[in-house]
Parts: structure tokens; C-alpha cells; sequence
């Protein structure tokens, strides 16, 4: 099998490097292939303060893919740590002499429009629609037949500095390979643990790493908000006392196998009041889903409960067999590069090492259009612009 078949991510923290290779099966279905965790190594919550050793570091992460799949890997999605994330509220408008229809194709316009706008710099990674206004009145559903002379929308556009992605892509070049997807690491692990019928009801998904944390929520299927904390599972015992110290050799520092009750309830307290100061924390019907390294460690199920007051669960990023909390961003790279960098898929009888799909990857297929804000758009709501794609 040639590489340009192998969809690979790469979930690069500072604990830990997690990739995941998948591949199309005999039906053209997306089959996980396989997940390894290493060491990682010149990171620290999220910069890269040793290239040298990063790189040694992917070196020995895509050899163990290329022993795995047979052939040089070519390509590669990268997770983004929510710490680098840029939001900037965006909007544009549409003004005509004449009143005209509201349709999906203008309002798609005055989408990539509003990603011009000179405040968002860096990559654009996702963009979220807030709110449409026709001739100054906000509408719930503006494809709904209306006619105005002034249509503007605004959205909340997610992006990171160049510099975030240059370092990491140089790195990998060096390597042989090129990046293809970058996903904020919240809404990669959300590919792989939260279905989509859980993202309908309302549901929040938190990455806990050794040194951040990474938390997405979805309402109505939809990303709604994204937003991380310093706070990992190294600092949390400090949580309470004033100080979160991350030394630069933070790799040294081993993360607890228990923590602390109390500072784990804090850290998923001060989530909650996140949310509840967004009016988010009571519309959760799906309850929340812990993933990231940080949610194999002893005492983290019963502090979120404790903390977050509503149901919560462990991530299962690949079933039974790839069930690895860790695993969990890395799993949902190679499920969003499937989706959104389509590969011709490999000939019958050639595929990877699992021959069926497991349970939990059934719901990784675009969304139809549902009722709720700008239903017709659904097939632009949690877009994400090409790598290169600057402003």
C-alpha cells in the first residue's frame, strides 16, 4: 500500500506524543489502523523550547508508523493547544439597493467575507456563526424567506500565530512529511468520544494534560465555545495556594497517579463557573466526557461529578481495543482528516489491521441540515480552513 493512503495525527503535548494511524477499509469505510503514546520532549505547554528534541521525538513517532503501515509517512493532522487559540468577534454585511432574498450562497459569502476582516491574523482554524441581522432585526432562521436591503452576520473565528504552526511544520518537513489539518485539541477529541447524537443534546468534552486544559462545548450538534486554563494535572495540587509552577523541564516532572480531591474538584469548579457565566452549564443534557492523559489518573471521574454537577464518563477514543484516554486527540485527527481531507480509498483486501469499523466511529459522517440557527448552512458551521490559509 503506497503512504498517500494512511491518514496519521499527532497529539503533541508536553507529557506526551499520541499518534494514530487509519485507513479505508475494503468498503470505504474509515478503519483504525493503530495508537502509540511516547515520551515527549522540548514542549512546554504547548511552545516549542527544543526543537532538537522534538524533533527526535516525531522522528521515532512516524518510523514506528512507517514500520506499521509499510511505506514513508507523507502527511500528518496536528492537534492545537487551546492556550494558543485567538477568538475575535468578526462580521460583515451585504448592502443592495433593492431588497433581495435572503439565500444560503450569500450568507456563505459573507462568511469567508467576515474571515478577511484585518483583525483575524495568524490561521484560521474554525469559525462559529453568533447571529445574523436583516436591515438591523435579528432573526433566528434567516433562510426562511425573508427579504432585506442590509443582511450582516457576525461569528466568533478561531485562530493561531503562524509561528505555532511554522515551527512544528518545519520540523516535520525535515521528516519527510507535510501538515495537512490542524484541529484545536478540544475538537479532536471530541471527534473521537462524542458522537453526534450527543453533541445534539448539549455536551462538554474536557483534554486534561499534564500542564493545560483544554475544554470545547457543543449545542445543537455545534461547537459553541471553546476555551482552555494553565491548570494540568501536574499543578493542580497547587490550586488554591496562588502558584501553578511549570519549570522548563516540566517533561521531568511525572504526573501524579492520584490527585488531590480537592484541587481536582476546584479545577472542575472553575470550568463550571465558566460555563454557568455563559449561561452553558444547565443546557448540557449529554452530560461531559474527560479525555487527555490527565483522565486515566486515579480520583478524576469522582472530582468531575463533583465539580462540574452533571453526568460525566471516561473518553473511549478507539473501542475496546484503542481505549486509551491519551490517545483520545489523536484518534479524532485521523476521524477529521478522513472527513475533511479526503483519500482515494485503498482497493478491496487492502486495508489496515482492523477489517470492520468499530461501534464508536459509526457517526463520523458530514451532518444533514437540522432545525435551529441557519440549518441550511450546516455544511460550512464547523468548517476549517486549509493549512496556509492566512489573513
Amino acid at each position: 500500500m503506497t503512504a498517500h493512503r494512511w491518514y496519521v495525527g499527532l497529539d503533541i503535548g508536553s507529557s506526551t506524543v499520541a499518534v494514530a494511524t487509519a485507513t479505508h477499509d475494503a468498503a470505504g469505510q474509515v478503519a483504525l489502523a493503530g495508537c502509540e503514546v511516547l515520551p515527549s520532549a522540548g514542549v512546554v505547554r504547548g511552545e516549542v523550547v527544543d526543537a532538537a528534541a522534538l524533533e527526535q521525538v516525531l522522528a521515532a513517532a512516524l518510523r514506528r508508523v512507517a514500520e506499521r503501515t509499510g511505506a514513508p509517512v507523507e502527511r500528518v493532522a496536528l492537534s492545537v493547544s487551546g492556550l494558543h487559540l485567538r477568538r475575535v468577534t468578526a462580521a460583515a454585511e451585504q448592502r443592495t439597493p433593492r431588497a433581495v432574498r435572503v439565500e444560503a450562497d450569500m450568507l456563505e459569502a459573507l462568511h469567508r467575507r467576515a474571515l478577511r476582516d484585518p483583525r483575524v491574523a495568524g490561521v484560521v482554524l474554525a469559525s462559529v456563526p453568533r447571529g445574523c441581522t436583516v436591515d438591523g432585526f435579528p432573526v433566528v432562521d434567516p433562510l426562511a424567506g425573508l427579504y432585506g436591503h442590509v443582511v450582516r452576520v457576525k461569528m466568533e473565528v478561531y485562530s493561531i500565530p503562524t509561528s505555532y504552526v511554522d515551527t512544528r511544520a518545519r520540523i516535520l518537513a525535515q521528516l519527510g512529511a507535510e501538515v495537512d489539518l490542524l484541529m484545536p485539541r478540544a475538537m479532536a477529541a471530541a471527534e473521537a468520544a462524542l458522537p453526534a447524537s450527543v453533541r445534539e443534546q448539549g455536551a462538554l468534552l474536557i483534554d486534561l494534560g499534564g500542564t493545560t486544559t483544554d475544554v470545547a462545548v457543543y449545542l445543537d450538534g455545534q461547537i459553541r465555545e471553546l476555551f482552555s486554563m494553565p491548570i494540568g494535572v501536574r499543578s493542580v495540587a497547587t490550586l488554591g495556594r496562588g502558584v501553578t509552577p511549570v519549570a522548563s523541564g516540566a517533561r521531568g516532572y511525572p504526573a501524579p497517579r492520584t490527585v488531590p480531591g480537592g484541587g481536582m474538584v476546584d479545577l472542575f469548579h472553575r470550568i463550571r463557573q465558566r460555563l454557568d457565566d455563559l449561561d452553558l452549564g444547565w443546557r448540557l443534557a449529554g452530560g461531559a466526557v474527560l479525555a487527555g492523559g490527565g483522565a486515566g489518573i486515579d480520583g478524576v471521574l469522582g472530582a468531575a461529578q463533583r465539580g462540574l454537577r452533571i453526568p460525566v464518563r471516561l473518553a473511549r477514543p478507539g473501542g475496546p481495543r484503542f481505549s486509551d484516554t491519551r490517545t483520545t486527540g489523536a484518534v479524532g485527527l485521523v476521524l477529521a482528516q478522513a472527513r475533511l481531507r479526503p483519500l482515494e480509498p485503498a482497493p478491496e483486501g487492502v486495508f489496515g489491521m482492523d477489517e470492520t469499523l468499530p461501534d464508536e466511529f459509526e457517526e463520523v459522517e458530514p451532518e444533514p441540515p437540522r432545525p435551529g440557527l441557519w440549518p441550511a448552512l450546516g455544511r460550512w458551521l464547523r468548517e476549517f480552513v486549509p493549512l496556509g490559509g492566512t489573513d
